[in-house]
């Protein structure tokens, strides 16, 4: 299932890079998704993080996020995505790439709960004189709520616009309307992922800012 990760880390990226951010096109032999049975039982301390498979599982999350955004400031940082990993994996949906006998980590959906008090600051922004925030990190619901945040949807970028992109959103779409919730929010980092979340009905509400005031990532929410 992870077979990529016997190489290191910077062996993998290269070569995936090579495959995928060549000019010629990507002649794909088997694209499968990947999840992490949560029936494990987690540890009193230390969550999954003791599970092998599961600490596959999240590396194989974070070089499929490198490889989906070729700009370091848009990809994710790695203490934030192990830490919603460990809360909550049933959110997180893996996809993979075989080509030439070679597997590679090309993409991956990321949903969780957060809490009512979260979802109405998101829904006071456009009422804020600033209309932004400087945190990316909304913390995960203890349990189930009716509010979602939509983590992440992505895939390399050559594969976008494609039947393996189709086939990412189309089945985080079947994921969702499975869950009966009444309010969702995602960050969006480009053009593409303003489009899906438009076409999950959400609207702009504000904005992520750096530290330093710096412009970043818009805010999008349902309903």
């Amino acid at each position: 299932m992870y077979d990529f990760l016997t190489d290191d880390a910077g062996c993998i990226l290269e070569a995936a890079r090579n495959v995928f951010y060549g000019t010629e096109p990507v002649a794909i032999d088997r694209f499968e998704k990947v999840r992490f049975d949560s029936r494990h039982y987690p540890d009193e301390h230390f969550g999954f993080m003791v599970n092998q498979h599961w600490r596959d599982f999240l590396v194989s999350l974070y070089y499929a996020d490198i490889l989906s955004y070729p700009h370091r400031q848009d990809q994710v940082d790695f203490p934030r995505l192990c830490y919603l990993v460990n809360a909550f994996p049933q959110g997180f949906t893996l996809w993979q790439a075989t080509v030439q006998d070679k597997t590679y980590p090309v993409g991956y959906c990321g949903w969780y709960y957060v809490e009512q008090n979260t979802f109405d600051y998101i829904v006071r922004m456009p009422f804020d004189r600033n209309c932004s925030i400087t945190s990316r990190f909304f913390l995960p619901a203890q349990g189930q709520t009716p509010y979602l945040y939509l983590f992440n949807y992505s895939i390399t970028p050559a594969l976008n616009h494609s039947p393996y992109s189709h086939a990412l959103m189309d089945d985080f779409r079947e994921e969702l309307a499975a869950i009966d919730y009444r309010g969702l929010f995602c960050a969006a980092v480009s053009a593409d992922g303003v489009r899906i979340a438009q076409q999950f009905g959400m609207h702009k509400v504000g904005s992520l800012t750096s530290a330093d005031g710096c412009a970043g990532d818009t805010l999008y929410m349902y309903p």
